[in-house]
């Protein structure tokens, strides 16, 4: 498949201040807006030239949420994902990630869901369970030290192949 977007996602629990979590974000990002609501923080900026949209709960929990998505034909998650943690381990006391990959392809979805389960296979993926949608075809495959979400759909613009794990955050 020839990529063309990218995204991650971070959720993470902190045990301190929200304007503590803010001037980190303010500190290591450019942030452009930020918006306050009644126990929520919006704020919108850019790591290393990235978008990305983070929330701050205003509570006793302080779940801070990142999402970053970039269109780009690169291989670069692992990357992004490396600036991002080096951002987000100020004072946080447990986290997540979760990443996607979104690609185009020229083939048909009935042939390209039985290729990807079959590569799924390969790799010692079991219990793999696939349900058609309106665009194409949903699943998610597991073998007990990862798990994958994917997704093939049919749009105007052609046919794509979405690969997310632990989920897929993005609707398709």
């Amino acid at each position: 498949m020839d990529i063309n977007e990218i995204g991650l996602k971070y959720v993470g629990y902190y045990n301190c201040s929200c304007d503590s979590i803010i001037n980190n974000f303010k500190n290591n990002s450019s942030v452009e807006r930020i918006e306050k609501d009644k126990n929520y923080i919006t704020i919108i900026g850019k790591m290393n030239n990235i978008n990305y949209e983070a929330g701050v709960r205003d509570d006793k929990t302080k779940e801070v949420v990142i999402e970053l998505i970039k269109l780009t034909d690169k291989k670069e998650l692992a990357s992004i994902k490396k600036q991002l943690e080096k951002f987000t381990n100020y004072k946080c006391k447990e986290k997540r990630y979760f990443t996607y990959i979104k690609g185009k392809i020229n083939k048909d979805t009935d042939k390209e869901i039985e290729k990807l389960t079959s590569v799924l296979k390969q790799h010692g993926a079991e219990n793999i369970r696939t349900i058609p949608i309106n665009s194409g075809y949903a699943g998610i495959a597991d073998n007990g030290s990862f798990r994958i979400n994917y997704a093939v759909c049919r749009y105007d613009s052609g046919t794509y192949i979405i690969l997310g794990t632990p989920d897929i955050f993005i609707t398709y």
